[in-house]
């Protein structure tokens, strides 16, 4: 469990890379190099590194997910 939450913070941290404009910043955009998990840990490490504030991660509500099995 511990391990797919990890996976997902990673993954809304590079959603959070690309949405914040930094990412010419801190990888090369002249060719798709990285998944949105290597993104989430490169962004990751730029905070940790940097000492700066850790971004507001909106998650969406558990309403907006369908359950449905049909």
């Amino acid at each position: 469990m511990a391990v797919a939450i990890a996976d997902l913070l990673s993954i809304f941290l590079g959603v959070e890379l690309i949405h914040s404009g930094k990412l010419g910043q801190l990888v090369r955009t002249d060719a798709p190099y990285y998944s949105l998990f290597q993104l989430g840990l490169i962004y990751l490490d730029h905070l940790l590194n940097e000492c700066l504030k850790f971004p507001t991660l909106k998650l969406p509500s558990p309403d907006s997910f369908d359950y449905s099995y049909t």
